[in-house]
């Protein structure tokens, strides 16, 4: 049994080598070419390409094909495979192209996520724990299905700008934020991101108010792992961050990940996002 899943998941290094978890690239499209998450850009070279030459860039899952190439190699490494695919009510998701190879295999099973990034990285894991304890195919879909409304993925973004550009709000409601320069909070609720709420105020007063609105119920939270996942900011930030999450909520081990390439096209800079589970 092997587990896979997209570069969009934001999988730690860490953790795709404990697991053994295979990671297929999604593409980031600029006017000089195609080139493939995390092997031929990164996310800071993405951010900069925003920078320098405005909205030009946009993200694209793999296509069938190269879905096709992706199963079949790790096929001659394992018997079944279980893709665990980025929501599929999100726009540039992989999940169609994805089950459309899939279809070529008989030992290839799709499981929406229902999520993206640190959630989607999140159910892969779940899902080897689950193929560890001998769980069919079957049996690990329907257990990922029953765990994923206790996996929380939400982000705080610095603007709504290249989320609009993504697709993944509207104009409107991206320019009526960014003209009150508010800092809106992200949920994934039914497989589609949603407006959770907004903060604002200074960078640190908006982060607590971030950090504490998401665990404002300590007591439900499961403090084995949280994942971290971030765009566009120093390590003094990132520190600053992670401290006032620890002097709020302590997690046993917390893993750290700068979000894809080709996230990083959809959420811009300035951008944090947190996954935990709650119990």
């Amino acid at each position: 049994m092997l587990i896979t899943t997209d570069s969009i998941a934001d999988l730690p290094n860490d953790l795709i080598r404990k697991y053994r978890i295979s990671v297929i690239p999604h593409n980031v499209v600029t006017a000089d070419g195609r080139f493939k998450d995390g092997v031929e850009i990164d996310t800071d070279g993405a951010l900069a390409y925003i920078n320098e030459h405005g909205h030009s860039i946009k993200a694209l899952p793999p296509e069938v094909q190269e879905y096709e190439a992706f199963f079949a190699d790790r096929l001659s490494k394992a018997n079944d495979v279980i893709h665990i695919s980025v929501s599929k009510e999100l726009a540039g998701s992989g999940y169609q192209n994805a089950s459309k190879a899939a279809a070529a295999f008989g030992n290839v099973e799709i499981f929406d996520s229902g999520t993206l990034s640190g959630g989607q990285g999140f159910l892969a894991i779940l899902a080897c724990n689950l193929a560890e304890e001998g769980k069919t195919p079957e049996q690990i879909k329907e257990g990922l299905q029953e765990l994923k409304p206790s996996v929380h993925t939400s982000f705080i973004v610095r603007d709504m700008t290249q989320l609009e550009q993504a697709g993944q709000i509207s104009g409107n409601m991206a320019g009526i934020i960014n003209a009150l320069m508010i800092r809106p909070v992200l949920d994934v609720k039914n497989g589609r991101l949603k407006i959770r709420g907004f903060h604002v105020g200074p960078r640190e007063r908006v982060w607590r108010r971030y950090i504490e609105t998401t665990f404002k119920n300590p007591s439900r939270i499961d403090t084995k792992i949280l994942l971290i996942s971030y765009a566009g900011v120093t390590m003094h930030e990132l520190n600053d961050f992670r401290q006032m999450i620890e002097k709020t909520i302590r997690f046993e081990d917390v893993f750290v990940r700068k979000v894809s390439p080709s996230l990083a096209v959809s959420s811009g800079a300035g951008t944090f996002g947190l996954t935990y589970m709650t119990v």
